[in-house]
């Protein structure tokens, strides 16, 4: 069964820097994300992958019951140190000497966000936020075959 949203919103997801200010226009709907990597010149950072190089950068794809608090906290998250919102996956990840040879000590992100739309109640909203997750994650396998490193352990949602 395929799930599309409702209405005039296309099933395209928008770009975003890891900035504040963007809290303010966004809805407190389910949705899916992916996090992207950045070389700190502007450009995305391509991401070695098991098959071909990852030239949109992807990090990690998630879903969250409401985009604008998810957002709020990975602003936190990235713009306070002492934040309670730190990802750990990422922090490993990041402190790598792999990592930090490849892309040094400090890259930038990019959120892709794509808020569930419809007049449907919040439950159906967020099914819809899985289905789709699940489709991208699946999609991200199929080109790559492997999850997105942030991922990692997320293998068992390919299953199903």
């Amino acid at each position: 069964m395929t799930i599309q949203p409702k209405g005039n919103a296309p099933n395209i997801f928008t770009e975003v820097e890891f900035d504040p200010s963007i809290l303010s226009n966004l809805s407190e709907s389910p949705g899916v994300y992916k996090l992207i990597l950045y070389h700190s010149n502007g450009q995305v950072a391509p991401i070695p992958r098991f098959s071909c190089t990852d030239l949109e950068g992807v990090l990690y794809i998630g879903k969250t019951k409401n985009m604008k608090q998810r957002l709020r906290d990975m602003c936190d998250a990235f713009h306070n140190e002492n934040s309670r919102h730190k990802h750990g996956s990422m922090e490993k990840f990041f402190r790598s000497r792999a990592t930090q040879q490849t892309w040094g000590t400090d890259p930038t992100f990019r959120i892709k966000y794509l808020p569930m739309v419809g007049s449907e109640d919040q439950d159906w909203l967020e099914a819809k936020a899985i289905v789709k997750e699940r489709c991208e994650i699946r999609q991200y396998w199929q080109r790559f075959g492997e999850v997105p490193p942030l991922n990692a352990r997320m293998g068992d949602r390919l299953k199903d």
